[in-house]
Order: structure tokens, then sequence, then C-alpha cells
């Protein structure tokens, strides 16, 4: 009996892999500006996309964006955390430059007997404003003591918060005939359309042991 002739069956068309959405979205995540934790973790997801992208053998395709997020992830994220880092140290040195000028101007006025100009440099939230006849006297006794204000240096200062309304500082008085520690209080205000720092005083206190100190307030008598 005859037999029909065999004939061979089509190859069967392998199905085309499939994107890898793991590698998408690494890539975008490693690609976000200015995210160093995301960049890294874009970079992290691009190395399991490349694992999963091998392990699939021709199933997933993206290893290409799966490499991209990987590079980018990590160029991105030091990049990003070396600019954040010098924004934030700029940020700092004229937090502490607003600090030390307002301390002079109102160390200065009170000597050179401008009260007014002190009173309007002073804080009226939660602590008392001194009266003009109190400045006067501090700053008289200031110029008899020590003589002229040279400059004021911030030794160290602490806040509650990045935006905290309260900072405290330890600083050194530089006068004609002394250097003198002392603390300074001050209430941080920031407008809504104001990005850099400004100050209002809330207590001066210069220390002379010798001498006794001085405060702005003045402290009661009997304290």
């Amino acid at each position: 009996m005859d037999r029909a002739p065999h004939t061979p069956s089509p190859p069967q068309r392998r199905a085309d892999p499939k994107l890898s959405k793991l590698a998408v979205a690494a890539l975008i995540l490693a690609l976000l500006p200015l995210c160093p934790p995301v960049n890294l973790l874009g970079a992290i997801m691009g190395l399991l996309a490349h694992r999963r992208i091998l392990v699939a053998q021709g199933r997933l395709r993206g290893m290409g964006l799966a490499r991209a997020a990987i590079v980018a992830g990590i160029t991105l994220s030091l990049l990003a955390s070396i600019l954040l880092g010098r924004l934030l140290e700029a940020y700092r040195t004229q937090f502490e430059g607003e600090m030390v000028s307002t301390i002079e101007q109102v160390i200065e006025a009170s000597i050179e007997d401008r009260p007014a100009e002190v009173s309007a440099r002073w804080t009226a939230a939660g602590s008392p404003v001194p009266s003009l006849d109190e400045i006067e006297r501090f700053g008289g006794e200031l110029a008899r003591r020590y003589g002229r204000a040279r400059r004021v240096s911030i030794v160290a200062f602490t806040q509650t918060g990045i935006l905290a309304p309260e900072v405290q500082a330890a600083v050194i008085f530089h006068f004609d005939t002394a250097e003198l520690n002392g603390s300074v209080e001050l209430e941080l205000v920031m407008g809504q359309l104001q990005l850099t720092p400004s100050f209002r005083i809330r207590s001066i206190l210069v220390a002379d042991p010798e001498r006794g100190d001085l405060g702005l307030p003045a402290e009661p008598a009997g304290d």
C-alpha cells in the first residue's frame, strides 16, 4: 500500500519578545532631575530588569534601557547629591551671615545711641520689647566698658527645624577693648515671596565674669 508523501509542517513562528516594563520604569525613575533617592532606585530597578531579561532567554527585550537606567541612575544620583549639598551649604552660609549682620546692626545701633533702630529690629512675638530708655542704658554701658563694637562671630547655633522660627546662637562679641562670649536669641522671619532669611532679635546677653553680664532685655532686679 502506497503511503502519501510526508509533508513537513511549517516551522512555528516564534513570538516577538515583549518589552520589559521594569526596564522602562527604571529608566524613567533614573532620569528624574534632582531626586538622588529616586535616581538610585531607578539604577537598582535597572539591575533587576537586566537580570530578568537575561533569565528570559530572548522572551524579553529592553536590555539597552536597563543598562541606560543603571548608568543614568548612578550618575544622576551622585551629581544631584553634590549639587544639593552645595545648595544647602550656600544657604547655611547665607543663613549665618544674615544672623551676624542683624546682631552687629543691633549692637552698633545700641552703642551709637540709636534706640529706635534697635527697637525696629526686635520681635514682638513671645518676648518683651525693650523700652527706648532700656536700650539707651544697655548701649551706654557697652560703650563705657568696651568702646566701639568691631564684629560678631557665631560660635554655634541651634534650631528645632530647618524653618523653625526660634534660633539660639552662641557668639563672641569683639569690641575695642575686649572679646566676650555671649548668646543671642533670634526669630527667623520668612515672607511668602522671600527666598532669603531675615531675623529679628529676641534677647542679647553679653557675658562678663569680671564686671557683670549685660543683657537686653535687662534681667529683673534680684534675679
